[in-house]
């Protein structure tokens, strides 16, 4: 008797301790509710977000806390830690919604480092879920980035496709700055089709959101691109007012980053006199990490000063970041460069890569230059009869 006595009371110790560190962690978890959104207190809310995962560690809203966690480290640039959250989160999650949210997670981080196949794999899961629990806002979220990934693995048509669903239920449910973001993304589908006019409008139709939601970031990010189809137009004197009020919009939202991608695209339209705005570009982009883009300046100055090694050092990014779309472009102009140089061979390689990447991505545009630049190649090594066929 005296034993099974000291049994029940190691049960009821054992159960109230348990107990406690379920009300504990609920405590902490809703602290670090309270203070995830603030941006000066977000290390301290995934430090919380960690602990209350551990006092539920083997329980459902454990899955809850890593879900949160995952999402402020990835904002925080925590790429690989993010992973690991979501993966670990998704081992415990029962609850639909948190599936849903953690399988967003985890392709919003693949498709950030490039990975587009898998961020697919996951924001199709995300959706299913998503129509299950008939979160509208949140399906439309999920259809949104399932049409930038097939974008930027050269799947246009069902990028649209992705995008026009997501455009449907953004319309329906009032969401004026997702329409503006889809808008955005169909007009880049259009870009990317050689349509320029057609994208110039649909950028046109985004921009009028922007400027109706009073959203600097997303203005800025709009006229940048019609500066560029301007640009690519053959009108300069458009290009130049419209990145110069890109600029404006930048500045006002503080992101220096922008502001770099479009000085880098005004020094493409100023020539000769566009390398300060290349390298002031480049500095702003090497100080934020942000290899993307640096790529893109990278190419440009490579361009001005007709550098191969320039171009091969954008053309390693591009290929370590998945940019197929800048590969190519970077394969064109390293072909151009090497024709000029006498090196046939290696200048017909180098556009016979871009050819067929853009061929893969549908990128019309740029296609038809690398394939121009081909043939003149076959031309000087006596191909004639090849210029059509790409091998």
């Amino acid at each position: 008797m005296e034993l099974r006595s000291h049994q029940w009371l190691l049960i009821l110790l054992i159960i109230t301790g348990h107990c406690e560190a379920q009300e504990e962690a609920a405590e902490i978890f809703a602290r670090a509710e309270s203070m995830r959104l603030q941006e000066k207190s977000r290390w301290e809310a995934i430090e919380l977000y960690g602990r209350a995962a551990q006092l539920w560690k083997g329980r459902e809203e454990e899955a809850q806390a890593r879900w949160r966690r995952g999402q402020l480290l990835d904002l925080s640039g925590e790429r690989e830690k993010a992973l690991g959250e979501f993966r670990a989160g998704l081992a415990q999650a029962r609850d639909p919604k948190v599936k849903a949210g953690l399988h967003y997670g985890l392709g919003r981080v693949l498709q950030a480092m490039g990975k587009n196949q898998e961020g697919i794999e996951h924001y199709q899961k995300s959706l299913d879920w998503r129509r299950q629990t008939g979160e509208k806002f949140e399906q439309a979220l999920s259809l949104h980035n399932l049409g930038a990934a097939y974008w930027a693995l050269g799947e246009n048509e069902e990028a649209k496709r992705r995008y026009e669903e997501a455009l449907v239920i953004r319309r329906e449910i009032g969401d004026e700055a997702g329409i503006g973001y889809t808008l955005f993304g169909l007009a880049n589908v259009q870009y990317v089709w050689g349509d320029l006019e057609r994208a110039l409008e649909v950028y046109e139709r985004a921009l009028v959101v922007w400027r109706k939601l009073k959203q600097a970031r997303g203005e800025a990010d709009c006229l940048n691109s019609m500066g560029l189809m301007h640009a690519l137009l053959g009108d300069a004197r458009q290009a130049r007012l419209l990145y110069a009020a890109a600029l404006e919009g930048w500045a006002k939202a503080g992101d220096a980053v922008g502001e770099a991608y479009t000085l880098s695209n005004l020094g493409m339209v100023e020539g000769a006199g566009g390398r300060a705005l290349f390298e002031r570009a480049l500095r702003v982009l090497r100080e934020k990490g942000d290899r993307n883009r640096q790529a893109y300046v990278l190419h440009n100055l490579g361009v001005l000063d007709g550098a191969p090694a320039l171009l091969e050092e954008s053309l390693a990014i591009k290929r370590e970041v998945g940019d197929r779309y800048g590969e190519a472009q970077t394969r064109e102009k390293l072909a151009e460069i090497y024709l000029k140089s006498g090196q046939a061979g290696a200048a017909l390689e180098s556009a016979t890569e871009a050819v067929r990447l853009q061929q893969a991505v549908g990128n019309k545009l740029v296609e038809a230059r690398a394939e121009a630049v081909r043939g003149r190649e076959l031309l000087k090594l006596g191909g004639h009869g090849e210029a059509c066929e790409p091998r």
